[in-house]
């Protein structure tokens, strides 16, 4: 013989009896209490698992039984605005949010292939390696070797 959990799963069940149990010893029924309007809340109303004190966004694990409704209104009015704003501090904390750092990079910007000269001229970016071995060839006149095949050593 199957058993079949009241509220669609075993964990719903044990969250709706732990937070009746709660409500039971702190004298306010015999059913959870919503954390979000302080009524009861019945089994033949909808009710969903909601975060108490810290958002699951930011990272909250404690969760407590409220009304559908309420945790809807909660989320809509108060943690996806407050989500979305950490979010984009986040990213400006990184450096992934700025100035010339959207989806569409500005034409000779820092992330271009491109870079504009002091002239005006459009030249391709060099890199560090590349920026360096041209200032060793201007400062000491010599032709700066390349090193990526090895020295043939005779005797």
């Amino acid at each position: 013989m199957s058993y079949k959990p009241q509220f669609g799963s075993k964990a719903r069940e044990a969250l709706y009896s732990r937070e009746a149990f709660k409500a039971h010893l702190e004298g306010q029924g015999k059913f959870p209490i919503c954390h979000h309007c302080n009524l009861p809340v019945t089994p033949d109303q909808d009710w969903d698992a909601a975060h108490i004190d810290v958002p699951r966004a930011l990272g909250g694990n404690r969760v407590g039984v409220g009304h559908r409704r309420c945790n809807q209104e909660d989320n809509n009015k108060v943690v996806t605005p407050m989500a979305a704003k950490a979010r984009e501090v986040w990213k400006r904390h990184v450096g992934i949010k700025g100035p010339g750092l959207g989806g569409n990079p500005m034409q000779c910007g820092r992330r271009s292939g491109l870079r504009k000269t002091m002239r005006g001229n459009v030249v391709p970016r060099q890199s560090l390696a590349e920026k360096h071995r041209e200032f060793i060839a201007r400062r000491y006149f010599v032709e700066v070797e390349d090193f990526s095949e090895p020295l043939e050593v005779t005797s």
